[in-house]
């Protein structure tokens, strides 16, 4: 990612003429008049994206203050950053997490067009800021997992996971026989484990994986499960012969119990 290259006010970022008339129509309060001057007349927005730590934390505390003191006046102004030009996507994707934390849907947009890039989307504040909204966006993540790139489906399901509920679920299980990347399909069987009841197809399934942590991950959350007898066992590094022959006698004990 390119570092920003600008120490420029937010002025610059967005003429304040257009924000004047945008923005602080009919707000005349002065907490709101002091957001929008404290954001204008400042490097603020810029250092959102900054590559120095302090210099980013010391900005997204600022906002988050501003956020709460005038949300209305700092929810425009990170809701049209969004929009311009000329910040780029690493500001982009913290003025998207700073409006999801007041669930704020105008973010969506811009945390679904990073999703499905494969644009930040080893940054946990990207899952961070999609979570917040819950399972309405299931299936635009969804979509993502079956269209994506192999880096943009690792992060949709890391997305899917974390939203933590059956639907969820269900929709990285109906991924699960057509995934090649093995990443991504321990991810779905990482969801199925983590279910409160885990369903039982798609861990049997995995038995027969290509990748032997995958199958590992699967016998084990199937022995947590059914509390398997001693006598079955599965060697997930196996040759393949032994691993068929003790995914058939582990077959032949669940017939034996239906």
């Amino acid at each position: 990612m390119r570092a920003p290259t600008s120490n420029r006010p937010f002025s610059s970022f967005l003429p304040a003429a257009l924000l004047v008339g945008a923005i602080l129509s009919g707000c005349s309060s002065t907490p709101e008049e002091q957001a929008f001057e404290d954001i204008r007349d400042t490097t603020i927005i810029p250092s959102l994206g900054s590559y120095d730590d302090q210099i980013q934390q010391e900005a997204v505390a600022r906002m988050l203050t501003l956020l709460d003191k005038a949300p209305q006046v700092v929810t425009n102004i990170l809701a049209a950053t969004l929009h311009d030009p000329v910040p780029d996507d690493r500001t982009k994707l913290v003025c998207a997490w700073l409006l999801s934390t007041v669930k704020d849907r105008r973010a969506l947009p811009t945390l679904m067009r990073f999703l499905s890039e494969g644009t930040n989307s080893d940054d946990s504040l990207l899952r961070e800021a999609m979570v917040v909204f819950g399972t309405s966006i299931i299936p635009s993540v969804a979509e993502v997992l079956e269209e994506g790139s192999d880096v943009a489906r690792i992060a949709a399901a890391e997305v899917l996971y974390d939203l933590d509920s059956r639907s969820a679920v269900d929709a990285l299980v109906a991924r699960l026989v057509r995934e090649p990347d093995p990443r991504v399909r321990f991810l779905i069987i990482c969801g199925v484990a983590a279910e409160n009841q885990p369903r039982l197809e798609p861990l049997e399934r995995t038995l027969i994986d290509p990748e032997a942590s995958n199958r590992e991950l699967a016998w084990d959350t199937l022995d947590r499960i059914l509390r398997l007898p001693p006598s079955l066992a599965f060697d997930a590094e196996g040759a393949d012969e032994v691993r068929r022959l003790q995914v058939e006698r582990y077959q032949t004990w669940r017939a034996s119990r239906n």
